[in-house]
């Protein structure tokens, strides 16, 4: 967990401004964090399914496909 989750999941009890002096950080940049959670999941999600598509790569090669390879290999049957 990130500072910034933890301000989200307590800051009902304590405040986003005491928990934001505690930890450290601008509370400005706790709102950007918020604001950016979005983007954030989506940019998981795609890493996610990239991953799932390089591991699948690389047993069908019977891992001998590195990394170099099973990304170029996934990135050509995405643009296909």
């Amino acid at each position: 967990m990130n500072r910034f989750q933890f301000v989200a999941d307590h800051q009902r009890r304590f405040g986003v401004k005491r928990l934001c002096q505690v930890l450290g950080i601008a509370r400005s940049s706790s709102c950007y964090w918020g604001k950016t959670a979005p983007t954030r999941a989506t940019r998981q999600a795609a890493d996610a399914k990239l991953t799932a598509k390089i591991r699948k790569v690389h047993q069908e090669s019977d891992r001998t496909s590195g990394v170099p390879r099973a990304t170029a290999d996934s990135a050509r049957s995405a643009n296909a």
